[in-house]
C-alpha cells in the first residue's frame, strides 16, 4: 500500500488532485484510516492514474473520463470516444487556424501601411423605394452564390414604369448573425 504522497509522486499527480478525485469516485483509494484519515493507493491503481492523466491531457473532462475508464478494456468503445474527441479537436484546430489567419493578416497590414484599420462610414438619407430582400442562413460563404441565385428564380409579377426599384440580398452567417454581403441592385421590376 502507498501513502497518498508516494502515489502523488509515482503517478504525477498532485495530492489535492487525488483528494479530488476520491472525492467524484473517479480514484477511490484501496484504504482510508479511520482514526487519521490517510487515504492508502494500492500499486495497482497507478496504471489507472497512467489513464486518467492520458485521457486529461487528450482533453477529456473528469465526468467523461470516469464514463471511458468503465469501458476501457473495450477497444471498440473506447475508440468511439476518441474519435468523437478527434473530431471535436479538428473543430477546435480549424477555427484557430483561422483566428490565426486573420490575426496575421491584420498585422502584416499595419506593416505594410504603418496605421491602424480605419473605416469611414457616411450616413445618407435616400428617397423612398421598393425593396425587395432575400435573408438566409447560410453554413459558409461558399453558398452566398446560392443565397443570390435565389432571386433570380422568382416570378417577375409587377413591372413598375419609371421608378427604380432596388433589390437587397442580406446573407446571415450562421449563428453569428453576421451580414456577409449587402448588395444594392437599380433594376425596372420588382421581384415579388
Amino acid at each position: 500500500m502507498l501513502k497518498i504522497g508516494d502515489f502523488s509522486k509515482l503517478s504525477r499527480i498532485s495530492i489535492r488532485m487525488l483528494r479530488h478525485y476520491d472525492e467524484i469516485g473517479l480514484l477511490v483509494p484501496k484504504s482510508t484510516d479511520s482514526f487519521t484519515g490517510y487515504r492508502y493507493y494500492g500499486e495497482d491503481q497507478l496504471p489507472i492514474a497512467g489513464q486518467i492523466n492520458s485521457l486529461k491531457d487528450m482533453g477529456f473532462s473528469l465526468a467523461t473520463i470516469g464514463e471511458i475508464l468503465k469501458i476501457y478494456d473495450d477497444p471498440q468503445k473506447l475508440a468511439e470516444f476518441l474519435s468523437v474527441k478527434q473530431a471535436e479537436v479538428e473543430a477546435e484546430a480549424k477555427e484557430i487556424a483561422h483566428r490565426l489567419l486573420l490575426l496575421k493578416t491584420a498585422i502584416k497590414r499595419l506593416r505594410k501601411d504603418g496605421t491602424t484599420m480605419s473605416y469611414n462610414v457616411t450616413l445618407k438619407t435616400l428617397p423612398e423605394r421598393y425593396v425587395a430582400s432575400v435573408r438566409q442562413i447560410i453554413p459558409s460563404y461558399e453558398y452566398e452564390g446560392k443565397a443570390f441565385g435565389m432571386c433570380g428564380a422568382y416570378q417577375v409579377n409587377q413591372i413598375l414604369f419609371g421608378s427604380e426599384v432596388w433589390i437587397s440580398f442580406v446573407v446571415i452567417m450562421g449563428k453569428i448573425s453576421m451580414i456577409a454581403r449587402l448588395a444594392l441592385v437599380t433594376a425596372q421590376w420588382l421581384i415579388l
